[in-house]
């Protein structure tokens, strides 16, 4: 397994494997301003 920063490119990857575990899931923007945020990591 490989860690790595989560990038742009990410965005649209995690906000779909967000909305298969929450509803309603977050889009990609959503998790952009979480991961730019104080103390925010993806």
């Amino acid at each position: 397994m490989i860690i790595r920063p989560a990038v742009e490119a990410d965005l649209e990857t995690l906000a779909h494997l967000h909305s298969l575990a929450f509803s309603p899931g977050w889009d990609a923007e959503e998790i952009a301003d979480l991961g730019s945020g104080p103390g925010g990591l993806a």
